[in-house]
């Protein structure tokens, strides 16, 4: 099923709340994990308002909850080791993160050839465990 934010957010200003508060600690989430396997973390920006309105509209049917990539980054890694790596960290007990749902681009990329492994991801445990972000893995 398609990920959701877990807060039962119902508006874009909330849903924009949520991100700013979360966005801190889920970065360095992400960051450990990418960098501890040797990984290269490239933070994303919050994704603007107006961008997340046009996709609750479009893609979503109006609900913002549906929205879960506002917190975003891309982790490039030198070697399939590495990514391999970050996978199995991902999958421990314990780990930080938690997948809610993984797209597999990299067997199965887009029509124009982009190809990575798209997670949406959320804090284990905290007050910023309920908003769901995403990590590219390359």
């Amino acid at each position: 099923t398609a990920p959701s934010q877990l807060s039962g957010v119902v508006s874009v200003a909330q849903l924009m709340l949520d991100a700013q508060a979360a966005e801190e600690p889920l970065h360095a989430a992400m960051i450990k994990l990418v960098e501890d396997v040797g990984g290269h973390y490239d933070r994303g920006p919050l994704k603007k308002q107006e961008r997340v309105e046009q996709k609750m509209n479009s893609d979503y049917n109006g609900v913002a909850a549906r929205v879960v990539d506002i917190v975003r980054a891309s982790a490039l890694f030198p070697t399939m080791m590495q990514l391999a790596l970050a996978i199995e960290t991902l999958l421990e007990e314990g780990c930080p993160l938690v997948v809610m749902r993984a797209k597999d681009r990299l067997n199965h990329p887009t029509s124009f050839g982009y190809a990575d492994l798209l997670l949406n991801v959320r804090l284990a445990d905290g007050p910023y465990s309920q908003h769901v972000g995403e990590l590219q893995l390359h």
